[in-house]
């Protein structure tokens, strides 16, 4: 049983495929190839060929244009010309931004013209199972793995110290880069409404805010100055580039609360990352995120409610809960995602008609 991921796995990289292309090679008579460049110009015949993120399969670009778009639509023809079974994983509903028509079809192919589309939660199987675009399609629940390269047995006390947080310090990270001014100001309105003594936040990763090149001129000084501001006066904390995982680690494990800066995406696997840090989080009332913050006790909200929520006493209330941790290890293990896999490679689970992408 030959199993293509469309991905090349790096180093420093998101941990799903390398998890997912992982779990699989465990399966039985599975040979797995992780691979960009074999999905492009396959050298082989493959059983199975594993699609995330369809702007992947662009090198992220955003300029898609119209042969981007037929080179895509041909080489689904040749997968299902070869009889392979085309897999799609549902991350992202369309890009979250740049969007432009050509973008969007890619998208559209990658969903609408494969043979079995993954959901890691309930709220999307049922939605596209119901849609009548996507009739004909298999659907599938198949769960967002654990994160394996974290330090989930760091001492909070002792990261703290080096962090320089004191211990009376409530300190909450967002983690995830920041993509849109409006989550920067969505944050912001949550961390205000806490009225919990000595409270700080960090922001792990604010992509949308240029650190100007460190010159002693009057824009740097300027930038200082307000980072000095934000720092001592709003007690504001911001990280402008990539963070190590092992960075990274370290303020999740030093965290009191993890506050999701998204307000209408499908997926975040951030939620899977500070549940295994048995953190409290605050999510959005959206998409598989619900169901994933309800199932491990978070907090939900509707981000348009802010004002009228009572975050301290949902704070109280949630944070004596410590099973999440074990939780999630049973319901999100290895084993439990190898068996939902091993339903889609099942052989006598029979395959739709294969329509081409013409």
């Amino acid at each position: 049983m030959k199993i293509l991921f469309a991905y090349n796995i790096v180093e420093h990289d998101n941990e799903y495929v390398s998890r997912m292309a992982e779990i699989t090679r465990s399966i039985e008579n599975a040979e797995v190839v992780s691979s960009l460049e074999e999905f492009w110009n396959p050298t082989r015949q493959y059983d199975f060929v594993f699609i995330n993120w369809p702007d992947y399969l662009f090198n992220w670009r955003k300029d898609i244009n119209e042969k981007d778009v037929q080179n895509l639509k041909n080489i689904f023809n040749h997968f299902k010309n070869q009889k392979t079974c085309i897999i799609t994983t549902l991350h992202d509903e369309y890009a979250h931004h740049d969007r432009s028509d050509f973008r969007d079809r890619i998208f559209d192919i990658c969903y609408i013209k494969c043979d079995y589309l993954v959901h890691l939660g309930e709220f999307s199987l049922n939605k596209y199972k119901h849609d009548p675009a996507y009739a004909g399609i298999n659907h599938r629940l198949v769960y967002h793995p654990l994160f394996k390269k974290f330090d989930f047995q760091l001492d909070k006390q002792f990261v703290r110290k080096e962090l320089k947080i004191r211990k009376k310090d409530y300190y909450i990270i967002v983690p995830g880069g920041i993509r849109h001014q409006y989550e920067f100001d969505y944050v912001m309105k949550i961390f205000k409404q806490l009225n919990l003594p000595h409270k700080k936040i960090m922001f792990l990763r604010s992509t949308t805010i240029k650190k100007p090149p460190r010159k002693f001129n009057k824009e740097f000084i300027l930038f200082k100055i307000r980072e000095l501001a934000d720092k001592k006066i709003r007690k504001v904390y911001q990280y402008y580039k990539f963070m190590e995982t092992s960075m990274l680690s370290k303020y999740f494990e030093a965290s009191d609360l993890v506050i999701l800066p998204r307000t209408d995406i499908l997926n975040s696997g951030n939620v899977t990352l500070g549940t295994q840090f048995n953190k409290l989080i605050i999510g959005p009332d959206a998409g598989n995120i619900k169901e994933q913050l309800e199932k491990y006790e978070h907090i939900i909200i509707d981000p348009s409610q802010i004002e009228n929520i009572d975050f301290d006493g949902l704070i109280k209330e949630k944070d004596s809960i410590k099973s999440r941790k074990k939780k999630i290890h049973e319901v999100q293990s290895d084993e439990v995602i190898k068996s939902q896999l091993k339903e889609i490679f099942d052989p006598s689970v029979s395959i739709p008609d294969r329509k081409t992408s013409g």
